[in-house]
């Protein structure tokens, strides 16, 4: 189900990974749990396909709120991979996205009197930078990541550039669908659903009527 065939001519093929695997999911915390949920199909998703082995691999897993809570997320994602000598093979940051007037929007959370809220360019390139495998990969699920529009920035052109890793981006808008390939409408009892770019709603022409499709992700690779 789950799979960015985007991704694969940016992959290394036939690397040969000795150190244990670490695969992260970093979730904004919303009241209808909706993020959790695509966090935890994805992070379903990818223990299957890569034959994760609860003795020698790790999935590293944090909800966020805040700009705060998520470098503290980031910086203990980093420990954690550097305390076990893992491999970070794949990662998916799933929160909202701005790419309003001003050029200084980006990954969104809640505001505070001490907080913004907006995950700018330098505060991007600013995280540790994380231990990747040759053939890791890191996904930005939120809208129009992989787009610049009036940010005149990149937010996955920014994490490859900081992270040295393949990063896919959303071109459009990303909604939440019981189907990884053709959209379909969620309802609060859906337990799985996938956060993605779909051919409809903000990303047709007429604001109604599309394919449905899964858009393709912008790729960065620096």
């Amino acid at each position: 189900m789950w799979q960015v065939t985007e991704l694969i001519p940016y992959i290394p093929a036939n690397i040969e990974n000795k150190a244990p695997r670490l695969f992260f999911a970093l979730y904004y915390k919303a009241a209808d749990g909706a993020f959790k949920k695509a966090d935890q199909t994805w992070r379903d998703e990818v223990k299957k396909r890569y034959n994760f082995s609860v003795a020698r691999d790790e999935f590293f897993e944090r909800q966020v709120m805040s700009e705060d809570s998520f470098k503290t997320a980031w910086n203990d994602l980093c420990a954690t991979a550097i305390r076990g000598g893992f491999e970070v093979w794949a990662g998916n940051i799933l929160t909202h996205a701005s790419k309003d007037m001003g050029g200084d929007d980006g990954l969104e959370f809640s505001r505070s009197d001490a907080e913004d809220g907006t995950l700018k360019h330098s505060e991007i390139v600013a995280l540790k930078k994380l231990p990747w495998a040759k053939n890791g990969f890191l996904i930005l699920s939120g809208c129009n990541t992989g787009l610049s529009k009036e940010r005149k920035w990149i937010p996955a052109h920014s994490f490859a550039l900081a992270q040295r890793v393949s990063t896919v981006g959303q071109a459009g808008y990303a909604y939440f669908s019981k189907e990884w390939n053709d959209y379909q409408k969620t309802s609060e009892s859906d337990s799985k659903m996938c956060l993605w770019a779909y051919d409809r709603g903000k990303n047709t022409a007429t604001l109604i009527f599309g394919s449905g499709r899964r858009v393709a992700g912008i790729v960065f690779k620096v």
